[in-house]
């Protein structure tokens, strides 16, 4: 008599994540169905879709979203399986989508938007940050150029204008306000440049 044993493995279930308040404005992320003390990263997004995760523990699997921009973390779940982001998000980052990548698994949650909607022109801020809006790739104004700073830095870029490179929208760190993004040609360069704040001939990029 042959008795086959046939084991059962159960599948972990993915992590959520769920989004409330208003972008642009104060948001709060809240990641749920982890392991206790599992290392998460939030990523950030075009669309809905499955471009694979670029680097990490967990390279290559689906990331739940299309046009990957930005990833977050890592982030240790409290031990109930959470861990909670609460933050101000600029105008630059609301068309976007979020998933969570649950390194204890190497899955990734299924996206949601942050405010509704996904805009068409993609803008590279300079620094490596992609982001989208509606505005025309290439537009080069005040606008533009504050929701290109606060793609890396939500919610904590100031307007700027004692530089002569001219006026910007610029991050304070380190006891000083850099890197900059401008809209006018100054003495050290053309319109659309990242530049250092009182050495403004240190270009970091070029933002669109």
């Amino acid at each position: 008599m042959l008795t086959l044993f046939v084991a059962l493995t159960a599948t972990a279930p993915a992590a959520s994540l769920s989004i409330e308040g208003e972008c642009p404005g104060l948001l709060e992320l809240r990641i749920s169905d982890v392991a206790p003390g599992a290392d998460v990263y939030l990523l950030f997004g075009g669309a809905p879709g499955s471009d694979p995760v670029p680097s990490g523990p967990c390279e290559g699997i689906d990331s739940s979203l299309e046009r990957l921009a930005r990833q977050f973390g890592p982030f240790r779940a409290d031990v109930s399986g959470e861990y909670v982001i609460a933050r101000a998000f600029g105008g630059a980052l609301c068309p976007r989508y979020a998933s969570v990548l649950d390194t204890n698994t190497c899955t990734a949650s299924r996206s949601v938007p942050l405010a509704g909607g996904v805009s068409d022109f993609p803008h590279d801020n300079g620094l490596g940050v992609v982001w989208f809006n509606e505005v025309p790739t290439g537009t080069i104004d005040e606008a533009q150029a504050q929701l290109s700073c606060e793609a890396s830095y939500p919610g904590e870029c100031e307007r700027r204008d004692g530089d002569c490179a001219g006026p910007g929208w610029c991050y304070y760190l380190d006891g000083g306000y850099e890197p900059c993004w401008g809209w006018e040609a100054g003495c050290s360069g053309s319109a659309g440049r990242v530049w250092e704040y009182g050495s403004s001939y240190t270009t970091y990029g070029y933002w669109d």
